[in-house]
């Protein structure tokens, strides 16, 4: 059984202090957060396993189209306010299916989930609404160090004929 804790201020959730059991998230806030230690992920080698080199890794971030948006405050009140810059997640997971993961709001879950006024079927259907997609950022970073390794090669082998066109 997972716990989750939330934080933050959500107009349309104001019980931030719920703990959430059978939950999908670790933790869940609304707002900005700062941390001033470090978050890790498990790499060790001993806990891997199908490792493999990315290959070729430029021609598929050249389908990758950045864009600058602002968030749907109107509707979705817990979102920040301002210009953001990223990826449509929708547009990745064509690209890179396995770095686009579903989620649904800890807290909207729990809420439609344990509302006794929602037959199943309604609750079911609000769920539904409820579901949006994510991006995992930090899992980019090796598609653009090994897209960089790529260019470097690119760039000796054309520095090299640049040299032997002068000689």
């Amino acid at each position: 059984m997972a716990v989750v804790a939330t934080f933050g201020s959500d107009e349309a959730c104001p019980d931030h202090s719920a703990v959430l059991a059978n939950a999908t998230h670790a933790g869940f806030f609304t707002g900005d957060v700062e941390v001033t230690g470090t978050f890790t992920n498990p790499s060790d080698l001993k806990l891997k396993k199908n490792i493999k080199d990315l290959e070729s890794v430029v021609p598929l971030l050249m389908k990758l189209r950045p864009k600058s948006y602002e968030y749907n405050k109107r509707r979705y009140k817990s979102l920040p306010n301002g210009k953001r810059v990223g990826l449509i997640a929708q547009d990745l997971q064509k690209v890179l299916p396995e770095l686009v993961h579903e989620s649904v709001n800890p807290l909207r879950r729990n809420l439609i989930r344990s509302s006794a006024n929602l037959r199943s079927e309604m609750a079911k259907n609000q769920m539904e609404k409820e579901k949006h997609l994510s991006i995992d950022y930090i899992s980019i970073i090796p598609y653009l160090i090994s897209a960089i390794q790529e260019q470097q090669i690119e760039i000796e082998q054309l520095k090299s004929t640049i040299q032997q066109l002068k000689n």
